[in-house]
């Protein structure tokens, strides 16, 4: 509640600081030409506003200003008006699609305003915006506000008489960064796919084709070493198949507290069995979400064998949201893998950046999937430039919301 107070005082203080500001230089030939009524709002093609969910209803100002070389010689009074039918006018000029604000989500206390002589601006009036229980997350909403009618001499400005007042309702949350990443089979140089991690700063991360004290690692617990070089200290390593007296496969990280975490092996006819790590992670001390990440296998058959294997792993998660990543080794929105999930899960993008191979990319080996939606939202996604593969990493900001 002083958030928002001290956020509307500030509204204010800007409000009148702007409309405040220095007259132009009285050598202006014919200035009576540019003394003309407007909203300041209004010189924005919108005025976005991003408001949380929240029992409390949070307030947006606006107002009339006098524009001119000279401070008004009268007072001025002000009338506005909401016209919500001009919603569909906007979005077919602009070729939008926003929603008309709902009526029981706002009120205005006052349509009118005074812009006293001497003064550049009327006082800031208020909307009040509700948003619990009446705005749905995510939906931009629009509220067009004009200034309906002016008092003495002084014209309006026709262009900037109405300002479109644009409210999108977020939930609480937190910013999540996912990474996934194949190093390629046989890579021990922990420094350097350490060095590729660290740029990217992951809250979570899966990274496929790692040793674990095998020969060829020098019996080094590869997944240990890059914990601790990454500052991911919560870990699991789901082995794909026992290899040179050690065991190679797949290590799922975080960065948060873990209050569980299960290893399991999705049938292959083959040696090499799809790994599947899954960490129930604390984002906080009442919200937690499972994060898993695996690595199905290239064959077809094989691999549509997994798929139906995973899938039904995946169903049973129903009361703790789940982010799933690794490689699919399928393509993005054509592929078996992407059709069978998107009826469970969510993707952060249809078109995603290609990460495979490295060198001119064509395929999107790699993904990403959350679920419920109403939990996530992609904010942000992306493809490394550089690795110790011909796989790139891939990145996302996922927003995560209580």
């Amino acid at each position: 509640m002083k958030h928002q107070t001290r956020l509307y005082q500030y509204l204010c203080v800007a409000f009148c600081l702007i409309l405040s500001g220095c007259k132009y230089d009285t050598d202006i030939s014919n200035p009576e030409q540019y003394a003309k009524v407007y909203m300041p709002q209004a010189a924005e093609s919108v005025s976005k506003h991003i408001l949380q969910i929240t029992d409390t209803a949070q307030t947006i100002v606006f107002g009339a200003a006098y524009g001119g070389p000279e401070y008004p010689q009268e007072d001025i009074n002000v009338k506005f008006k909401v016209d919500l039918d001009m919603v569909a006018e906007f979005n077919q000029n602009n070729g939008t699609s926003y929603t008309p604000l709902p009526a029981q989500s706002y009120t205005i206390d006052d349509f009118e305003g005074q812009i006293n002589k001497g003064s550049l601006s009327s006082a800031p009036l208020k909307i009040k915006v509700k948003t619990k229980g009446v705005l749905a997350p995510f939906v931009q909403y629009l509220l067009p506000v004009s200034i309906e009618s002016i008092s003495g001499s002084v014209p309006l400005n026709e262009k900037l008489k109405t300002a479109y007042f644009l409210v999108e309702a977020q939930k609480d949350g937190i910013t999540i960064r996912v990474m996934s990443y194949g190093i390629k089979s046989g890579t021990v140089d922990m420094d350097a796919v350490a060095a590729i991690v660290n740029s990217f700063n992951p809250d979570l991360l899966v990274i496929r084709e790692i040793d674990s004290k095998t020969t060829r690692s020098g019996g080094r617990d590869l997944p240990k070493i890059l914990s601790e070089l990454t500052n991911l200290p919560n870990y699991i390593f789901a082995p794909a198949q026992a290899y040179q007296g050690g065991e190679y496969g797949t290590a799922v990280y975080s960065r948060f507290p873990v209050e569980e975490q299960v290893a399991r092996q999705l049938y292959s006819d083959a040696t090499e069995q799809g790994p599947l790590g899954m960490l129930t992670v604390n984002i906080n001390t009442q919200d937690k979400l499972i994060f898993a990440g695996t690595h199905l296998n290239a064959n077809t058959t094989r691999r549509d064998r997994q798929v139906n294997e995973l899938f039904g792993i995946m169903e049973t998660y129903t009361e703790i949201p789940v982010v799933l990543a690794g490689n699919f080794n399928d393509k993005a929105t054509t592929g078996t893998v992407y059709q069978k999930f998107s009826t469970q899960f969510s993707f952060p993008c249809t078109t995603c950046p290609l990460n495979y191979p490295k060198s001119g990319p064509t395929g999107n080996s790699d993904m990403l999937m959350f679920k419920p939606s109403d939990k996530f939202r992609g904010v942000n996604y992306s493809v490394g430039t550089t690795s110790t593969s011909d796989h790139l990493p891939i990145v996302a900001d996922l927003q995560f919301f209580y």
